[in-house]
């Protein structure tokens, strides 16, 4: 739809009110707007980022994302996918400015990426890379290690694996002599860069 010089396109509607969106809205974040009402009347909200001395070309950097995502997903593994994605996309807009039109790596694809490379990266073998130390560690200020054990063996015809967690003040009570101390927990847990 046009209205003045600007291009919209349908976005919403709610009862008999019709909003539309500029058709640069993706390209160049444009907030300017339409509300068509039943009556006739047009109401322009928003201002026209889009209009500049020149225009605005869409770069695709989708490649370029890829590297980064592929290089920052083994930095930390404890880092959840969706962020690592987000925070790549910040730096990119960062460096190449926010009305620049740039065209990223959808989310979903995104986190497949991270996922095939850590998965690479691991051997595909999530609870193995609990054994690495930039993830075994309680935080990054705390370099004291959670895992205790991590014990794979086969069992009719399975192969089975039992991973023992205790945080290191837990253990350190638990050492004292004649102490009672009872601590019983059996979990299902799933460590956070895993999930």
């Amino acid at each position: 739809m046009q209205h003045g010089d600007h291009y919209y396109y349908y976005k919403d509607f709610y009862k008999t009110t019709k909003y539309y969106a500029c058709r640069k809205s993706r390209t160049t974040k444009c907030k300017g707007r339409l509300i068509c009402h039943d009556d006739g009347t047009v109401d322009i909200k928003g201002d026209h980022v889009c209009v500049t001395g020149d225009d605005v070309i869409a770069r695709d950097v989708q490649e370029e994302m890829r590297q980064l995502l592929e290089l920052r997903s083994l930095g930390d593994l404890r880092v959840l996918p969706g962020r690592v994605w987000r925070d790549v996309k910040d730096e990119m807009i960062r460096e190449y400015g926010e009305r620049s039109g740039l065209r990223f790596l959808p989310k979903q694809e995104a986190i497949g990426v991270i996922r095939r490379c850590r998965d690479a990266a691991t051997g595909a073998d999530a609870i193995r890379a609990i054994e690495t130390k930039q993830v075994r560690r309680i935080s990054d200020d705390d370099e004291r290690e959670f895992l205790q054990m991590n014990l794979a063996y086969p069992m009719e015809g399975k192969f089975r694996r039992i991973v023992a967690f205790g945080h290191p003040d837990l253990i350190r009570l638990m050492k004292y002599p004649g102490i009672t101390l009872f601590v019983d927990a059996t979990l299902s847990v799933t460590p956070k860069p895993f999930t």
